[in-house]
């Protein structure tokens, strides 16, 4: 829909216009009404109509002056002028300044369709005209773009010579010499999962985004990630900050930027991009939103296997002792190290599940406790969705629950604290509050490993036997009493009666009502 302004210095006149036709179903949208020409280039200003129609004399500024003055800023609003029989010569003239009608007043409803209409069509006509020329556009600058991209597969691939990178792409390296910059989407599944989006997708925005950045200072292509070569090498960390905070700003995504040696020669350009591209492949423990420099790495899959056996034979032997912080430490100076090495995603995980292995073996030979749930532990494998942070959990979790059957063995640690946490539950279930955080920080213990040690007892998580406990106790009071059906869900630790009857039904097939009928039903013909 089109917007359109009327500056009409007579209120009469302006209101009846406003009345006299209805803008919307002649496809304009009124966006504001003045009484003279100054008022209208603020409204102007403000909505950016694509129609004006005019009253010639007004004070102020009159329609002459406010033509003239919307041409030069507005070029491409129509103008079109009101003017009395008295004024016609005069706003004949006026046409000179390529204004786009007149009418003459006073106006009838007919005249001002007509008028709305005219104007539609050149309306319509202009943005198809214009659309038209952008597709042509955008297509040009996609084929310019597709073939650019085409030449630095092929440079970066050896296929092309070196020389031909200046002509074909553009790439002129200053005299500091160039770098070649890798940007990888951090957790890229996750994200286009969040935003209901491709993983192709956002990376197509980012190959954009970074080329809108980086303009005549280098050549950006898409390949398997991002890549950018930045003409002057000197620029590269500002670059890559700069298209990491817009990156998170307008595509909502992090970044990790992995930027190679600087190079004054292209002929070495595909050997520096093959180099940096091994190092992003092996970002498995790098943290979120990092710059790597790759001088002097090598090309990752270099942790040496010794460090691997000594690792794994320092964690054994704190587990088989009940040394819970040192066994810690060992997982979190491990990580770190392997955090260090840019270690592949396979080579990560073979590690720390073999590691995992042999310590529940170390504790099935000490005692049978928890034995099953050491062999049916989960820890997650580190891939694009599940990041570092995750997985070191989960292994801090493990290494509690392997120290607690250690400790279970040794003088019945965890049976006590099972207890403690028993009574705990048992004497606040009835509180709306109660949580999992609440029973940890009771006992000092983490949630992951007071959960494992829960499962392991009961055979049902703390949520499931909470809810368990509550409804026990509704039951009870519905048998017993005659506490109104608010009453029974306060005292069973749900403020809300209709969620309290909607579990109170999925967990015994019967309303709490129905319940308490039964309950009385029976009650009453063992009575007789």
């Amino acid at each position: 829909m089109y917007r359109v302004i009327i500056a009409e210095d007579e209120p009469n006149v302006r209101e009846g216009i406003a009345k006299t036709v209805d803008f919307a179903a002649a496809g304009f949208s009124l966006c504001g009404m003045c009484e003279n020409g100054r008022e209208a280039l603020a409204l102007m200003e403000k909505h950016r109509p694509e129609l004006v129609i005019t009253d010639i004399r007004m004070p102020v500024m009159d329609g002459i002056a406010l033509a003239e003055e919307a041409k030069e800023r507005f070029p491409k609003t129509k103008i079109v002028f009101l003017t009395g029989h008295s004024e016609f010569e005069y706003a004949k003239a006026a046409v000179a300044l390529k204004v786009n009608d007149y009418v003459l007043k006073p106006i009838s409803a007919k005249i001002l369709r007509e008028l709305l209409a005219r104007i539609k069509q050149e309306l319509d006509r202009e943005t198809e005209e214009l659309q038209k020329l952008t597709q042509m556009e955008n297509k040009l600058t996609r084929s310019e773009q597709i073939m650019r991209e085409d030449a630095l597969r092929a440079a970066v691939s050896g296929q092309l010579p070196p020389e031909a990178l200046t002509a074909e792409v553009g790439i002129s390296p200053q005299r500091n010499g160039y770098r070649v910059l890798i940007f990888c989407v951090d957790r890229l599944a996750e994200a286009a999962a969040k935003q209901s989006v491709t993983p192709k997708d956002i990376n197509a925005s980012l190959a954009q985004l970074a080329g809108e950045i980086s303009g005549a200072d280098g050549t950006v292509f898409a390949f398997e990630n991002t890549v950018l070569i930045l003409n002057d090498g000197t620029k590269a960390e500002r670059m890559a900050n700069k298209i990491q905070r817009e990156a998170s700003l307008s595509l909502g995504v992090s970044l990790s930027v992995y930027v190679s040696d600087q190079e004054k020669d292209l002929a070495a350009l595909p050997a520096l991009f093959q180099k940096t591209a091994e190092i992003a492949a092996l970002n498995a423990m790098i943290e979120d939103g990092s710059v790597i420099f790759t001088e002097g790495l090598g090309k990752g899959e270099s942790m040496p296997e010794f460090h691997a056996k000594r690792y794994n034979a320092e964690f054994v032997k704190a587990i088989r002792q009940g040394q819970g912080n040192e066994a810690k430490e060992v997982v979190c100076a491990m990580l770190d190290h392997m955090r260090r090495k840019y270690l592949s995603y396979a080579r990560i995980n073979v590690y720390i599940h073999d590691m995992a292995a042999d310590a529940a073996e170390a504790v099935e030979e000490l005692t049978e406790t928890c034995a099953d749930n050491l062999r049916t532990f989960s820890i997650p494998e580190i891939s694009d969705s599940v990041g570092p942070d995750e997985v070191k959990a989960s292994l801090l979790a493990f290494t509690e629950l392997c120290i607690s059957c250690i400790n279970s063995a040794k003088g019945g640690f965890s049976r006590l604290l099972m207890e403690r946490a028993e009574e705990y539950i048992r004497a606040n279930f009835a509180s709306q509050d109660l949580s999992l955080s609440d029973v940890c920080d009771f006992l000092s213990v983490s949630q992951s490993y007071f959960s494992a040690l829960f499962k392991a007892k009961y055979h049902k998580t703390f949520l499931e036997y909470l809810t368990d406990l509550r409804i026990e106790k509704a039951k009870s009071l519905l048998s017993t009493t005659d506490f109104k059906l608010y009453e029974i869900a306060e005292r069973s630790g749900y403020a809300d009666p209709h969620y309290f009857s909607v579990i109170f039904k999925k967990h015994t097939g019967m309303t709490p009502k129905d319940y308490r009928n039964e309950k009385h039903e029976i009650h009453e013909k063992h009575s007789l």
